[in-house]
């Protein structure tokens, strides 16, 4: 469908990864630090404001909600539009290609989950991405030039993120035994 065409300046793509990271993580302040990007213009340095942005950050990531990456920038963004914001053109056409793709993987396979999928090919991007990281383990491990848009403690930090859900599920089913 041509009418779902958009284009992302590099800029707002790593922030999206940001949000995505975000939810991924319950990371609320990097939610927080990345909403602008969403709304046209920005969200206004008003304090009554970002505390209403922030009330719908928490509520994203209660760590007994169980939600995808995509869910929570789709709450997000919903909650946006309903305080009032006009979120950018090509983010809306972004969330509903990405709406349209989630209906028909469903049907294809109902068992898919998007995030599982999405972790894979992030993986491969890094891996690939790994002789060019190695020097900024070390002198720059916040930088997000890759191709992934990911810096070294981002990966860092999903890694950890990872291995500890790893853990509870394995602690769960012991339990459950």
């Amino acid at each position: 469908d041509w009418g779902l065409m958009g284009t992302f300046p590099k800029e707002d793509r790593k922030a999206l990864v940001q949000l995505i990271v975000g939810v991924r993580l319950r990371d609320a302040k990097r939610l927080h630090e990345n909403a602008g990007f969403l709304v046209e213009g920005g969200i206004p340095n008003d304090p009554g404001r970002w505390q209403k942005v922030d009330a719908l950050i928490a509520d994203i990531v209660k760590p007994e909600q169980a939600i995808s990456a995509f869910e929570g920038l789709e709450s997000l963004v919903g909650g946006l539009i309903e305080q009032g914001y006009t979120t950018k053109f090509d983010l809306n056409t972004f969330i509903k290609s990405q709406l349209t793709i989630a209906g028909e993987l469903i049907d294809l396979d109902p068992k898919l989950k998007q995030d599982d999928l999405l972790e894979k090919r992030v993986t491969s991007m890094v891996k690939k991405e790994l002789f060019k990281r190695i020097p900024c383990f070390v002198f720059c491990p916040n930088s997000r030039n890759y191709g992934s848009m990911l810096s070294n403690n981002d990966v860092k930090a999903l890694r950890k993120h990872a291995r500890n859900n790893a853990k509870q599920k394995g602690a769960e089913r012991r339990a459950a035994q």
